[in-house]
């Protein structure tokens, strides 16, 4: 059994020794930490070091949230140029522990290739001492250590940046909003409803009855000839107007003819209008007096221009003429 022994292992051996002649080195990996007896929450300055002669590849081990015991606050691995060819792979970092008594870093496997022949190496278990930040003293009062060092986290401003756009944007359609409400408001604004001044009632079915209500106050008895022809060049203005769709109310006597011919009032009875109106005006600021027979016979005028220009199919007349 003994001489069968010495070849297997000689055999299982000799690639091993091989490569290492092959290569003249062999890859090396070495634990340190700073300072190797801490307090709890202290931050441990930590450095991996895997050195690998030329020729060598390793798979390097994750290092992420743990090691062992150990919370990782920072870390990564980076590659350095050693001096003598090569590779060197070093992971440095911030280790903290939370709890007190004899902490070990445990050993890290790296898979390791050279060529063909493939091989792994293991770091030697590292260990760091944890005490208790209050230590008795004689006296028993327990001394208060100083307080450590918040671990700085870095801000995270993307929420806030968010917000900020979302104000921004809100605002500014709002400065929008209102300036295309003071520009436009006027304009889209829906028209008002102008006062049908006839009540829903044909413009001739209107005149008749206006024209009874101004005889039926007498005006003319109680010698207030101005107001009287006032209210009846009112009332045949406003009628007219009514029918053609024209505002004469604020319009001049001499204007009036005008604007009828234009809507193609017929001749004869924009001559009677004009005459009518130029009386009326002899009545209100030349002060004249007519007679009963001229305003029996102004009433009488309205009714012609009124019988002349109302629609054709209209054969409502309301109220019957009133005698002036």
């Amino acid at each position: 059994m003994r001489l069968l022994a010495a070849p297997l292992l000689i055999a299982l051996l000799l690639p091993v020794l091989l490569l290492g002649q092959e290569n003249g080195a062999s890859p090396t990996v070495t634990v340190e930490v700073e300072p190797r007896q801490a307090t709890i929450g202290d931050q441990l300055q930590a450095r991996i070091r895997l050195t690998l002669p030329a020729g060598w590849e390793a798979r390097l081990p994750a290092i992420e949230a743990e090691l062992g015991p150990f919370s990782v606050v920072s870390g990564a691995w980076a590659e350095e140029a050693p001096t003598e060819g090569g590779k060197l792979w070093i992971w440095s970092g911030v280790l903290a522990a939370f709890r007190t008594g004899n902490m070990e870093i445990p050993a890290l496997n790296f898979r390791l290739r050279s060529g063909a022949q493939s091989s792994t190496l293991e770091s030697s278990p590292f260990e760091v001492t944890i005490v208790s930040t209050i230590e008795e003293s004689e006296s028993e009062q327990p001394d208060i250590a100083d307080l450590k060092a918040p671990l700085s986290i870095p801000p995270e401003y993307g929420p806030l940046v968010k917000a900020g756009g979302i104000l921004a944007l809100l605002l500014l359609a709002s400065a929008l909003t209102w300036w295309l409400h003071r520009r436009y408001a006027r304009k889209l604004a829906a028209a008002a409803i102008p006062e049908d001044p006839f009540h829903r009632m044909p413009p001739h079915v209107w005149v008749y009855k206006a024209l009874q209500e101004l005889l039926d106050k007498r005006l003319e008895e109680q010698g207030l000839f101005d107001l009287f022809y006032s209210e009846l060049a009112w009332i045949l203005k406003r009628y007219t107007g009514g029918r053609y769709r024209l505002d004469l109310l604020e319009r001049t006597t001499a204007e009036v003819p005008v604007l009828l011919r234009q809507v193609g009032v017929p001749e004869s009875s924009v001559q009677q209008i004009a005459g009518l109106l130029a009386r009326c005006d002899q009545v209100k600021f030349a002060r004249n007096r007519p007679g009963p027979d001229a305003r029996k016979e102004a009433v009488e005028t309205i009714y012609a221009v009124v019988d002349a220009t109302k629609p054709v199919q209209a054969t409502e007349r309301g109220p019957e003429r009133g005698a002036a």
